[in-house]
Parts: C-alpha cells; sequence; structure tokens
C-alpha cells in the first residue's frame, strides 16, 4: 500500500504544493463519481466536494463506518480520519479517553481546529496539517498504531489505473481508462467522456451538477 503520509511530504521537499497535489486527485475523483452515479444516490458515492468561500472540502467515505476529510483553506491543509475499527475509536473503547485527543489536536492552529464540529472531532483517529506560511506538516503519532492513516489514505487514487482497478471492483462494470485519464489530465468533463462512462447517465444533469461545484485552484 502506497506511503502517503511519504508521499505528501516528498511532494513538499521538491516545491510541490500540498493544495495542488490533493486537488490533481481528488477532483477528478469527484467528477468521476458524478458520471457513475446521479445526485439522488450520492450517498453511494465514494467523495463528495464542498466549496465555501476560501475553504475546499473533500469527503471520502467508504460506505462502512470509516471517512476521511481533507480541507484545504488559504492557511494550508488539514486531513483527518475515522477508522471505525481502530483502536484509536473512542466511541468503542471501554472508556472514553480524552488525553487521546489532548495529544492527538496538540499545537493545532484554531482555525484549522475550527473547520470541525465536535462530533467531527469525536470521530477522529488520526489527523495532520499543512501550514502554508512553514511549508510544514505536524502529525502527533503513537508507536506501533497510525490510526488507520494508511488505511485511509490509501483511498487517495493518484493515478487514473488505480482508479479504474477500484471502480471495476465498486461499479461491477467495465470502464473506459482512455475517459478516466482525460478527467484526470483536464479536470474537465465533456458529453464524450459521460458517455464512454455512463452511457445511460442524463448528460445535462451530471454538467449542471460539475457546474455548481465551482472552479478549484489548481495551483
Amino acid at each position: 500500500m502506497k506511503d502517503w503520509n511519504l508521499f505528501l511530504r516528498q511532494m513538499e521537499m521538491q516545491g510541490k504544493s500540498p493544495t495542488h497535489q490533493l486537488n490533481e486527485i481528488l477532483y477528478p475523483m469527484c467528477l468521476l463519481d458524478i458520471i457513475m452515479l446521479p445526485e439522488e444516490k450520492d450517498w453511494l458515492r465514494l467523495v463528495q466536494y464542498h466549496a465555501e468561500k476560501e475553504i475546499q472540502n473533500y469527503v471520502i467515505d467508504n460506505g462502512s463506518g470509516d471517512s476521511l476529510m481533507i480541507w484545504i483553506t488559504p492557511e494550508g491543509v488539514f486531513i483527518k480520519g475515522f477508522d471505525h475499527e481502530n483502536p484509536w475509536n473512542q466511541f468503542a473503547a471501554d472508556t472514553w479517553n480524552e488525553a487521546f485527543f489532548d495529544q492527538l489536536y496538540a499545537g493545532i492552529p484554531a482555525h484549522f481546529l475550527e473547520l470541525m464540529t465536535q462530533e467531527q472531532r469525536d470521530e477522529t483517529t488520526f489527523c495532520m496539517w499543512y501550514e502554508a506560511k512553514k511549508e510544514r506538516w505536524t502529525q502527533h503519532r503513537w508507536e506501533n498504531q497510525d490510526g488507520g492513516e494508511k488505511f485511509l489514505l490509501g483511498y487517495l487514487m493518484e493515478t487514473p489505473q488505480v482508479w479504474k482497478a477500484w471502480a471495476e471492483a465498486y461499479y461491477e462494470c467495465p470502464i473506459d481508462e482512455a475517459a478516466v485519464q482525460k478527467i484526470y489530465d483536464t479536470h474537465m468533463v465533456d458529453e464524450e467522456s459521460i458517455t464512454a462512462l455512463n452511457p445511460s447517465r442524463d448528460i445535462h444533469a451530471v454538467l449542471q451538477e460539475i457546474q455548481s461545484l465551482g472552479d478549484i485552484d489548481r495551483e
């Protein structure tokens, strides 16, 4: 399994913005989900995207009780995950351990912490944040327990080939790799791509929903 924690840090060392890298992966995944499933079935989509003012939020939900939330803001990036089978899931613990959260969020800038509701703060088994001004990632880790980090970051599908393999298993149908590649390359969707990936899909509905997402910052 790819070590995404290491990958993000390598991108930083190469001078590549984490904001750019995450959008390059997550936005195409979001577009592809919209093509594959209509809005009334959006609860079955893997990736949800929301944007408000200067804050972008991606939510990955595998439908099995696990989630990954990524916020991209002018101040940087905040990532938090919840692996419901992980020992750090306090809802499954015999005794609630508030000290775990004290250590998990120690030193986190207030603007990142305020992005979450109290429920989201509690539904967390690992987190990490990138401060743009300091150009630095921060994460508090425990020996022999990653809080589900590798498992959840594994849902970041870096290439069209990885997404295609996942989609064919999830949707149980052949996937046109060229169409997926085009969307990963351009972050754009056209009628040809929609028809190639999901011939029965309402083209107008897809284009209208994608337009409602707004533009993203690819820099």
